[in-house]
């Protein structure tokens, strides 16, 4: 007999708060704090049977994801970091 499973709707809240600055003449230097909150996120997991290689879709309850990333320039060239 096979089981069916019902699968949510991921409900997404995204949140930013950043400043653009140009420090000098030529160069830019740009902030972002970010943070992603995800209610029914939904999931591939695999089966843990080796023999079988088969995954299927499931919810995780919750998923926080929360980061800084930055953007300067400076004379055209991009130095890009960012942090989760």
């Amino acid at each position: 007999m096979t089981e069916l499973s019902i699968i949510k709707s991921e409900y997404v809240q995204h949140y930013e708060l950043g400043v653009k600055t140009s420090p000098l003449a030529g160069a830019t230097l740009n902030f972002v704090a970010y943070q992603t909150d995800i209610e029914d996120y939904q999931a591939k997991v695999q089966t843990a049977d080796i023999a079988v290689n088969r995954g299927s879709l499931a919810n995780a309850e919750e998923v926080q994801v929360r980061g800084l990333a930055s953007a300067p320039t400076i004379a055209g060239r991009a130095l890009c970091g960012h942090a989760t």
